[in-house]
């Protein structure tokens, strides 16, 4: 009888504890925690997306690139400053996230696009121009080979002296080229700016 209950009390008194633990303080307590953690640009330029609210932040060892998990679809964002030249820079974007085959026949300017979705965007962003790249077969680690990935980059001109403009780049991928879509567009309406 002793024996059975010392091994009750081995395996079930550690899953006692572990419940009414704290979360670990390593976990980040908001996307803008996440991005001001791994994205270069945030500093310059604090844009957030409220639509990743609802993700897990992930870690995958890439350096300068926030990774979320959002149960349907991967995200990954990065960013670049003293941009000079946004289309060129959206292609110098995608392919440093995997996808050398881009070039800029692959780009297209989604602005006007996107102010349809959200007229505020720009104020409420504070930006400039948006561009997206034409869906391709992820390059994403995080996801299969078969599913499909948008690159959308959002750009702000030079706002002063000290620096040019801003490029942050947002890959999403989903196992479908629906999902892709519906995810990058659900990012580009929550665009904004963060104190």
């Amino acid at each position: 009888m002793g024996i059975v209950i010392a091994v009750a009390i081995a395996f079930v008194v550690p899953f006692i504890l572990d419940a009414n633990l704290e979360p670990s303080a390593d976990r980040f307590s908001s996307t803008e925690d996440v991005l001001e953690e791994y994205v270069p640009t945030e500093v310059l330029w604090p844009l957030t997306f409220s639509s990743l609210d609802r993700c897990d932040e992930v870690s995958n060892g890439e350096l300068m690139v926030a990774n979320f998990d959002c149960r349907n679809s991967q995200v990954r964002i990065t960013g670049l400053e003293d941009v000079t030249n946004p289309l060129l820079s959206t292609v110098r974007s995608a392919q440093s996230l995997g996808y050398e085959q881009v070039d800029t026949t692959a780009v297209n300017v989604f602005t006007a696009r996107a102010l349809q979705m959200n007229p505020e965007l720009t104020k409420d962003a504070e930006l400039d121009d948006i561009y997206l790249v034409n869906p391709m077969y992820s390059a994403n680690p995080l996801a299969s080979d078969k599913d499909t990935s948008y690159v959308v980059t959002f750009y702000q001109e030079p706002r002063s002296e000290v620096h040019d403009g801003v490029l942050v780049t947002v890959e999403v991928t989903a196992n479908t080229a629906d999902g892709a879509y519906q995810e990058t567009k659900d990012i580009v309406r929550s665009a904004a700016t963060h104190d």
